[in-house]
């Protein structure tokens, strides 16, 4: 029954991303590839300077009053340029899901709490799913900040749907868009730490997934890294996932070759790089029945890094998001990922 029923919402979504790809009209065109073949994910100066370097100013907008708690909105200025970016996207934006209110004299929340970013999946167009999977956390002692990846949500450029600009046949532009993800998040733990959060932990689903992962490998202050059916590379979802099945298509069509997005798919897995933080704060989430990102593909990541806490769940790529026991299960493994062990 749960294989069907994760079936039945993974196929629904397809189509439906199917329909936004079919009515869209794509500007894009391939670049040369030379531009991206000799760039290192991690060469730009933001990878590589103080906190005080990186802090964004950010800006807190008070949004809705839950029964649970608050939600705001938050705004800062990316802090990586990438030269003739819409202006959408140089802006970071996100909902901050909090349970003690505003000061109104500081516009800082009172008394800051643990805090989990989460890091949505490519395509995502509403933040009322993640808002859901934030309650269990906040009702277990976190505040959730979910942030929008660049050309998603408020960042979507003009005359494009939501996520539709992160993967182009311009693979120069995509490979900036992830180092843009990862500055951004790492821009965004900063921030949380200087507010007095004690702790920041990440939650990254699919696109997120790998997201999380490369700040994983990067970002030695984090409390814990949850890699939810998690993208371990670009290249096989790509080529084999019903759900990338235009993209592919328009990828092939504008001249990309499998050399070129091998290419790109490597310098951004994970997999490739090490873990900044023990394996024990490292929980991947696997869906049995996940035709988009194969169960396959994230036991090679999980056994590179040591075999980490692995939940191989029975579910296909979407259909956990409605699983409350399982959120709750991810919730757990967070707190117990912060509190310190019991002296013997």
């Amino acid at each position: 029954m749960k294989q069907l029923l994760a079936y039945i919402i993974d196929s629904a979504y397809t189509g439906f991303i199917g329909l936004q790809f079919f009515s869209s009209n794509p500007t894009s065109e391939k670049k040369n590839i030379s531009e991206i073949t000799t760039t290192e994910l991690w060469d730009l100066p933001i990878f590589n300077c103080s906190r005080d370097d990186i802090l964004p100013n950010v800006k807190i907008i008070p949004s809705y009053k839950y029964p649970w708690g608050f939600s705001s909105k938050i705004c800062f200025e990316s802090g990586l340029a990438i030269a003739d970016q819409e202006f959408e996207s140089r802006m970071v934006w996100g909902r901050y899901y909090h349970q003690n209110p505003l000061d109104p004299k500081t516009g800082k929340v009172i008394g800051m709490r643990p805090t989990l970013i989460i890091i949505p999946g490519w395509l995502c167009s509403s933040y009322s799913i993640y808002r859901q999977v934030s309650i269990p956390f906040i009702e277990q002692g976190f505040d959730c900040l979910v942030l929008a990846l660049p050309y998603h949500l408020e960042r979507t450029p003009s005359k494009s749907f939501s996520g539709e600009q992160m993967f182009t046949p311009d693979l120069s532009k995509s490979l900036k868009a992830i180092q843009q993800s990862v500055s951004d998040v790492i821009q965004a733990i900063t921030w949380l730490h200087s507010q007095g959060s004690e702790s920041v932990g990440l939650l990254g689903m699919s696109l997120g997934g790998l997201i999380s992962g490369l700040v994983t490998t990067r970002e030695p202050n984090l409390g814990y890294s949850m890699l939810w059916v998690p993208a371990a590379c670009l290249e096989k979802p790509m080529r084999h996932s019903a759900l990338c099945h235009h993209l592919k298509q328009r990828l092939f069509a504008a001249g990309v070759n499998l050399r070129e997005l091998n290419f790109l798919s490597k310098l951004t897995e994970p997999a490739t790089y090490l873990p900044a933080i023990d394996r024990e704060r490292i929980l991947f989430i696997e869906g049995l029945y996940d035709r988009t990102i194969k169960p396959t593909w994230i036991e090679r990541w999980w056994k590179t890094w040591g075999e980490p806490p692995i939940l191989r769940v029975p579910h296909g790529h979407l259909s956990g998001l409605f699983d409350e026991s399982l959120i709750d299960q991810m919730a757990r493994f967070a707190k117990s990922s912060i509190d310190p062990p019991p002296v013997l």
